[in-house]
């Protein structure tokens, strides 16, 4: 059994209409026969290829499935227009979780394109990844105000 992800881009322009926007590929699971598979589906007409970090694409997946897609869906732009193709699926992820909480600087390995750790910063990003970050920086506060709300004594009073 191998493990395999499917990934391309596509809008949906109206009720029954899809825009291919960029043609997929399949990463397959590095195995005994993982590329005689990639090899057939590439023969059909289909983009196959053996990852050996099948792991991490997994993830970078989920991230753009949960995160960027409604993201970029909620503000209208294109497939992946919010995202910064230079970050790694680790600098991606704490960097959202590191603006959602407020701490600053988020966790980037070494040797990056685009560090958003503790030796680099937020100003290299893309455009439209700083407003998605600035989104999840509005998100993380709005446990706030819950929070004031109802600590306040003026909350609970009957009016």
């Amino acid at each position: 059994m191998l493990r395999a992800i499917t990934q391309f881009g596509a809008i949906f322009s109206e009720p029954g209409v899809v825009d291919l926007k960029v043609a997929g590929y399949t990463l397959i699971e590095a195995g005994q026969h993982s590329q005689a598979v990639a090899d057939l589906m590439t023969s059909c007409g289909l983009d196959g290829r053996v990852s050996s970090a099948i792991n991490t694409e997994i993830w970078r997946k989920l991230i753009f499935n949960c995160v960027i897609n409604p993201i970029t869906s909620i503000v209208g732009s294109e497939v992946g227009g919010i995202a910064d193709p230079r970050l790694d699926p680790l600098s991606a992820f704490s960097a959202c979780v590191s603006c959602m909480s407020g701490v600053g600087p988020a966790l980037s390995p070494p040797g990056v394109d685009c560090n958003v750790g503790p030796y680099g910063g937020y100003g290299d990003l893309t455009a439209p990844a700083k407003l998605m970050l600035s989104f999840f920086m509005i998100l993380g506060r709005l446990e706030v105000f819950t929070l004031i709300a109802l600590l306040s004594p003026s909350f609970w009073r009957r009016s």
